[in-house]
């Protein structure tokens, strides 16, 4: 039994069941499922530097994925004690050996646009709905 409040927020409702066990509605467990793969799948796309999805997405040579404003930032930061390092194995990193990786910026906008989504149908995603 599950219903859709007015403010267009999802509630959630339980039944009893022997001895007042409460077990959750189906709708609210589909609803918990589906933030924690949103929430899974931004954390694959989350770059490691700012902790926010990565947007315009740059690779090093190393394989490690970065904002292209956050690893700039870095290597002009960093620039200063040559030789600059991969934030996270130090390998040696360079402006010019950043690559651009447009496919992983259209997956990263996609997670963005399902996440905003998600948020308006269910007002849920800035935080987890309770067990």
């Amino acid at each position: 039994m599950a219903s859709v409040a007015r403010t267009g927020q999802l509630r959630q409702r339980t039944k009893l069941v022997q001895g007042s066990v409460p077990v959750p509605d189906p709708v609210t467990v589909m609803v918990r499922e589906i933030q924690q793969n949103i929430l899974n799948m931004q954390k694959q796309y989350e770059c490691p530097i700012c902790l926010e999805l990565i947007s315009e997405p740059r690779a090093t040579d190393c394989g490690h994925y970065f904002c292209r404003e956050c690893i700039i930032r870095h290597v002009n930061v960093s620039q200063k004690k040559a030789p600059v390092k991969c934030p996270l194995c130090k390998e040696t990193v360079t402006k010019r050996s950043l690559v651009e990786c447009s496919g992983m910026g259209d997956i990263s906008e996609a997670i963005r646009q399902l996440m905003d989504s998600f948020q308006l149908d269910t007002g849920t995603m800035g935080k987890l709905l309770e067990p």
